[in-house]
């Protein structure tokens, strides 16, 4: 997000949520937390964040959109 600080007038960066997601819910969702509250909100429009599953890697992202409805019910 580098590039958007440099550049504040830029309007075509979506940051893509889902790759440290998917990893860091299970890993550490305290991180994941502050992962993402933080980056996207302060550098980007909240509707220029994307959310992706990376499953031709990692197969059925099932898990992933359950985890992410549960996730939001945290706060």
């Amino acid at each position: 997000m580098d590039i958007k600080k440099r550049n504040p007038g830029m309007s075509n960066v979506y940051p893509e949520v889902g790759s440290f997601f998917n990893a860091l819910v299970v890993a550490d969702p305290v991180l994941c937390m502050h992962g993402h509250g933080q980056e996207p909100r302060s550098t980007t429009a909240p509707n220029h964040v994307v959310w992706g599953t990376d499953c031709l890697w990692w197969g059925s992202p099932q898990w992933a959109i359950e985890a992410f409805k549960r996730f939001r019910h945290l706060r």
